[in-house]
């Protein structure tokens, strides 16, 4: 989080689904929850440059990660 934003006061937000894209193709269903990622942009205020997407994908289909994040992490399907 950037320094001028470390103390900010918790609060909470509701956005509804209008400001959630989401992306579909053979296979794959992708919500964007907050960030920028595959040129499209969340309408979730966040204090820092990232993406967290909520993918559901059909056996067998295979997805790429965004790039441009130093820092990147992904739930395995033994984790679930």
């Amino acid at each position: 989080m950037p320094r001028e934003d470390e103390e900010v006061d918790p609060e909470f937000i509701h956005y509804g689904r209008d400001v959630l894209p989401s992306f579909e193709e053979p296979g794959v269903f992708m919500r964007l929850l907050a960030g920028e990622a595959f040129g499209i942009s969340s309408g979730v205020r966040t204090h820092s440059p990232l993406f967290y997407l909520h993918w559901q994908l059909r056996k067998g289909a295979t997805v790429q990660m965004p790039g441009g994040y130093s820092e990147r992490a992904r739930m395995s399907p033994q984790a679930r």
